[in-house]
């Protein structure tokens, strides 16, 4: 059996508030402790870098058996930065899967979101 994780979301822009759903597949030879889907931001640049995973979706061995397929509706939350790609620094959004693995690599895809500011009614 060959390793493979992929993810895949229904939209790849969407406004600081907004929400979007992330699917994850995933094949492995040996038995995970778990997998999850997080959403989250890392700055990229000059001076100190910063990460963050403002939102998670989890299955563990306390569920039962770990499904090969996971989905979540992923929010980024009202006060997130939002993506930024300058001359000096970068804010990048991205929603990874990870299987997580006892004592080896964990098997991990990465998909690149953007987020924009939120659209204010008026």
């Amino acid at each position: 059996m060959q390793e493979h994780v992929r993810v895949t979301v229904d939209r790849d822009t969407l406004a600081v508030g907004g929400s979007l759903r992330a699917r994850m597949s995933w094949q492995h030879p040996k038995v995970p402790q778990g997998v999850r889907l997080e959403l989250g931001w890392e700055t990229e640049g000059r001076g100190d870098t910063d990460r963050a995973v403002v939102q998670r979706h989890a299955v563990g061995p306390e569920h039962g058996q770990i499904p090969s397929h996971l989905e979540a509706v992923l929010t980024v939350p009202p006060d997130a930065p939002v993506s930024y790609d300058g001359q000096l620094i970068r804010v990048r959004w991205w929603v990874r899967g990870v299987v997580d693995l006892r004592l080896a690599r964990d098997p991990v895809d990465e998909v690149a979101v953007l987020v924009t500011p939120a659209v204010v009614p008026g």
